[in-house]
């Protein structure tokens, strides 16, 4: 199961409230310095141009070979049963984002060649693996508040407005554009929540019953609390 949505939606909020709630649910998939030593020497061709951009000064681009390397490490550490039988493995920031991240932001991604064959070929992979896509969103005005008051450093935290509204609608296009080419090949099962108006725990609830239908059993306390996810004033 992945979260995604634009800044300040509560992602991360929504994911402590599920680990919370189950020893079952696993934040992720850690790898390891050999898994992603291995990554790189498998992907080395597909790598290259983008570290040769990087060594000519476009600093961006290693953030791209880092998302390819968590895409491919984390498909490889699942098929090899990282998480276990009887885990659920939640990713915020997970292989979506890193899908998105790659098709709309940073340097152009190359059109040609060995780039947008295994771009697409990922995209298809992760989704036949993903089980469950959680959007969370809220109004604009909502998430440019919480990204201005919450501590953590952000691109557009102090910039003009309307500089956060185009970065968020950016972001909402991708997953769109990203979300639109999955199901026009496979079913995607898609649940999307506006956490203006819905808790965190709320949330959660309703996913842990999604996740039943799907037969994958996790515990649940006989009670929680439901504090809201910070919204503007």
């Amino acid at each position: 199961m992945e979260l995604v949505g634009p800044a300040g939606c509560g992602k991360t909020t929504l994911l402590e409230r599920l680990l919370l709630r189950s020893d079952a649910m696993m934040p992720g998939v850690p790898l390891s310095l050999g898994t992603r030593a291995l990554t790189l020497l498998r992907r080395s061709a597909l790598l290259l141009p983008l570290l040769l951009r990087e060594a000519c000064g476009d600093r961006r681009v290693a953030h791209q070979a880092r998302s390819v390397v968590y895409l491919e490490g984390w498909l490889r550490s699942l098929r090899l049963g990282a998480a276990g039988p009887d885990r659920v493995v939640v990713f915020d920031h997970g292989p979506l984002f890193r899908l998105a991240l790659l098709g709309e932001f940073g340097s152009a991604r190359p059109r040609r060649g060995r780039f947008p064959l295994w771009w697409e070929r990922a995209r298809d992979e992760w989704g036949e693996l993903l089980d469950l896509v959680v959007w969370l969103d809220a109004p604009d005005e909502v998430l440019l508040h919480r990204i201005a008051t919450r501590d953590r450093a952000h691109a557009v935290k102090g910039r003009p407005e309307r500089e956060g509204r185009e970065f968020l609608a950016r972001y909402r296009r991708a997953y769109e554009n990203l979300l639109g080419a999955m199901a026009a090949h496979r079913r995607v099962r898609l649940m999307r929540f506006d956490t203006s108006l819905r808790c965190a725990d709320e949330i959660a609830e309703v996913l842990v019953a999604a996740l039943r239908s799907l037969q994958v059993a996790i515990p649940v306390p006989e009670s929680t609390t439901c504090p809201r996810i910070p919204a503007a004033e």
